[in-house]
């Protein structure tokens, strides 16, 4: 009986390392936005009544990256993002949370949820500056990317001016493809 056991015990741990072998493999991923065209599409506040300076927004932003950008991607390159996003601020501070595409060259798209928190000033011209730092989940995509996955820590400098806003990040995380 115990050399049964024995063998029986040997048997799978002779299987492990060949399932770590189809574990998924992760990848790591480091990227900043500086440099590339961004800007707000649209934006709107609206005062909450509750207590002086607190606001609800919502945004889009568009960001176009060059051939000379380091954002790819299992070798693809990303050549734009859309974030779609909502913030809760009292007098600039306070959460953010939306949702990014990421368009990659080969044609496919990349879904990522993102939540975080912003601290924000006026400027002269009525617009905020800021940072915002978050975290997201890459949640799947389209195409060849359906099955990505993964986490983003993004920290990102910004300006809501309409007519020369930015907003730019630095962003480190990892991705794995699920079976």
């Amino acid at each position: 009986m115990w050399i049964r056991s024995v063998g029986l015990a040997l048997s799978i741990a002779a299987l492990l390392p060949a399932a770590s072998v189809h574990a998924q493999e992760r990848f790591k991923l480091q990227f900043n936005q500086v440099g590339q065209s961004s800007k707000y599409i649209a934006q709107q506040a609206y005062d909450v009544g509750d207590s002086p300076g607190h606001q609800v927004r919502i945004y889009k932003v568009q960001r176009t990256f060059t051939e000379a950008s380091s954002f790819v991607v299992r070798g693809v390159r990303v050549t734009a993002t859309e974030v779609n996003g909502y913030s809760d601020y009292t007098n600039g501070v306070g959460p953010i949370w939306g949702y990014e595409v990421w368009s990659m060259a080969d044609g496919g798209k990349v879904f990522v949820q993102y939540t975080g928190s912003t601290f924000s000033e006026p400027t002269d011209t009525g617009s905020r500056r800021g940072i915002a730092t978050s975290a997201g989940r890459i949640i799947g995509g389209s195409g060849a990317w359906k099955n990505i996955r993964g986490m983003v820590h993004s920290a990102s400098r910004f300006d809501t001016d309409p007519q020369k806003g930015y907003s730019q990040g630095d962003n480190q995380g990892e991705y794995w493809f699920e079976e």
